[in-house]
């Protein structure tokens, strides 16, 4: 993940660098006279310097992409600027990490790509390629009509320290994207006996940019006294993206946590 930190740091010095390097490479090859002696040494000495900070910062920007923090800030939810660890991470460095397409919903395939250009952190990401239908003006967003990630084989004993959820998703740009809008919901469901217990966090999302999507468990999900998930069980997590007018492209998903605010 990019820290902002850096960004100040290397990103002047290298341009510096290679604005220098540049320089002195005219000086050396391409001016008239050519610079002799002890001045071409001197030129020569500077731009091996030049190339080699031009180096050390490229290495710095290469560093800073690929770094995955081991503590970030959760937002833009209610308990912005605080730090959270987490509980489980998911990297789809080797997989899909159990989660899946859900069939019930409209027509997605799911895979497992690595690629550190493409990925949010590190280098795995999921790649949902979909086939949506337009919902419709003033009609109710059918199943058919969503792309839905589905997480099932819940850890009871990690979900009950979760005290939230934060993950990042990217529509791909196609023509199907110009003016249309991209939606996505965290949807979390408990059972208890026969009746559903649900919990919902709706996000606009960018095309072509990385969006934070966050869901926080809100305190009616815990049992009096306790740091319960769901009274008794939980048995889905649901990532959901639909579209106004329908869309048929690629959705990534990467970055998906379980986190909680205060280790317990």
């Amino acid at each position: 993940m990019p820290t902002t930190q850096n960004i100040q740091f290397y990103i002047p010095l290298l341009v510096t660098a290679i604005v220098a390097a540049l320089i002195v490479a005219y000086f050396l090859f391409i001016r008239k006279p050519a610079l002799k002696g002890q001045q071409a040494q001197n030129a020569q000495i500077f731009l091996f310097f030049s190339l080699g900070l031009a180096l050390f910062a490229g290495g710095l920007w290469a560093g800073d992409r690929l770094n995955v923090s081991s503590s970030i800030v959760v937002e833009p939810s209610s308990e912005a600027m605080q730090p959270f660890w987490r509980v489980q991470a998911f990297d789809f460095e080797g997989g899909t990490d159990e989660w899946e397409a859900d069939a019930a919903c409209g027509t997605a395939t799911l895979k497992a790509e690595s690629d550190p250009l493409q990925a949010y952190s590190g280098s795995g990401f999921l790649r949902l390629t979909v086939d949506l239908k337009s919902p419709g003006e003033d009609e109710a967003i059918a199943l058919e009509q969503m792309a839905c990630l589905k997480y099932s084989p819940i850890d009871a004993q990690k979900l009950s320290l979760t005290d939230g959820v934060i993950g990042y998703i990217k529509v791909m740009p196609t023509l199907d994207t110009l003016g249309n809008t991209f939606q996505a919901e965290y949807q979390v469901r408990g059972m208890s006996g026969e009746e559903e217990h649900w919990s919902k966090a709706r996000y606009p999302l960018k095309v072509g940019e990385w969006t934070p999507i966050v869901w926080t468990k809100p305190s009616w999900l815990q049992a009096a006294g306790t740091q319960v998930f769901f009274p008794p069980i939980a048995d889905g997590v649901w990532i959901t993206v639909w579209a106004d007018r329908g869309f048929k492209g690629d959705i990534l998903v990467d970055g998906i946590t379980f986190y909680m605010l205060q280790r317990r």
